[in-house]
């Protein structure tokens, strides 16, 4: 059995408002192991493309798309928007040196995620 778990019960990683987690639901998954928490499946939004910026990887890069989300955002927790909108599904192997991935704007992020 899978239940949302409720906002006072949430992990310190998901409440702290600096981590990559916050916007994440945390559920209670009693299929394995009573009281098990785990993070749900979420479904992202629509993130137009209009006006982007290019960027290319760089060593210090790879893996690390949280690292290149806060040079952009200053928001670490906003890695996956970049990963959406290039495809990456593995940061670890999904990106090379000398990739160009496209950044969609801050705003954009935001609107989709109703913020």
């Amino acid at each position: 059995m899978v239940t949302k778990v409720r906002e006072d019960e949430h992990l310190d990683s998901v409440s702290n408002p600096k981590s990559r987690y916050r916007l994440t639901t945390l559920t209670v998954d009693d299929s394995v192991r009573e009281g098990i928490k785990r993070f749900s499946t979420c479904v992202f939004p629509d993130i137009p493309m209009d006006s982007y910026q290019r960027y290319t990887v760089t060593a210090a890069d790879l893996g690390r798309l949280d690292r290149i989300a806060y040079q952009f955002y200053q928001d670490s927790a906003l890695w996956w928007a970049i990963a959406l909108v290039n495809n990456i599904d593995n940061m670890l192997e999904d990106m090379e040196i000398g990739d160009t991935l496209y950044i969609p704007p801050v705003e954009e992020v935001m609107k989709a995620l109703n913020v």
